[in-house]
C-alpha cells in the first residue's frame, strides 16, 4: 500500500514565518512606542502596545526594548595606606579590559543579590594590589535609568548609593 504524500502546511503557519511574523510584530510595536509615546488606550495601537507591555514586561528599568537588562551598577574603592593617604579606584564603566572584566562580574552579582560577595572581592583585589594598603572602603552605586515613558517626559538617570562597607587588614583598627 502506498502512503499518500502528506500536504505542506499553509505558508503562515511554518515555523519560519510565525518567527518572522513575530519579529515583524516586536518592530513594529517598539517603533511606534519610540516614536509617539504609548498613545491613549482606547487607540487600537495603544491597546496592542499595552498588551505587549504586559504579557513580555516591557516597561521595566530600560523600558520597551531591554525589559530585562537590570540598571548599571559601578563600585567606587577607596584605599588607605598606613600613612592615611587615600587613592581611589572606578569600576563598572569597562574603561580598560580588566574594568569589563570586572563589570561583567558586577552585572552577574546584581542579577544573585550578592553584593556582599562582590565587595569582599573588590576589597580583596584592592588590598592585594597595593601591598601599602591597610584598608579599603567600598560603596556600591545604582545608576537608575528611568523608563522611556518617563524619559519622554524630563526624567534622567539618578545615581543611588545602596551598599557601603570598609575592608581592613587583620590588625589594622583605624
Amino acid at each position: 500500500m502506498l502512503a499518500t504524500p502528506r500536504r505542506a502546511p499553509p505558508a503562515l503557519l511554518r515555523p519560519g514565518a510565525l518567527l518572522g511574523a513575530y519579529l515583524a510584530l516586536h518592530v513594529t510595536l517598539s517603533a511606534i512606542g519610540a516614536v509617539t509615546g504609548v498613545p491613549a488606550p482606547p487607540n487600537v495601537a495603544g491597546a496592542l502596545i499595552g498588551a505587549y507591555r504586559n504579557v513580555s514586561g516591557a516597561g521595566e528599568t530600560y523600558g520597551f526594548f531591554s525589559p530585562s537588562i537590570p540598571d548599571q551598577i559601578s563600585a567606587r574603592l577607596q584605599v588607605t595606606d598606613a600613612q592615611g593617604r587615600t587613592r581611589t579606584r572606578t569600576f563598572g564603566f569597562g574603561h580598560s579590559e580588566f574594568d569589563s572584566h570586572v563589570s561583567t562580574l558586577m552585572l552577574a552579582t546584581q542579577k544573585l543579590r550578592t553584593y556582599d560577595l562582590l565587595a569582599r572581592t573588590l576589597a580583596t583585589y584592592a588590598l592585594n594590589d597595593a601591598p601599602d594598603a591597610v584598608r579599603v572602603r567600598v560603596v556600591l552605586t545604582d545608576h537608575l535609568v528611568p523608563s522611556m515613558r518617563a524619559a519622554r517626559t524630563g526624567a534622567r538617570t539618578r545615581t543611588h548609593d545602596f551598599y557601603d562597607a570598609t575592608f581592613t587588614l587583620k590588625g589594622d583598627a583605624r
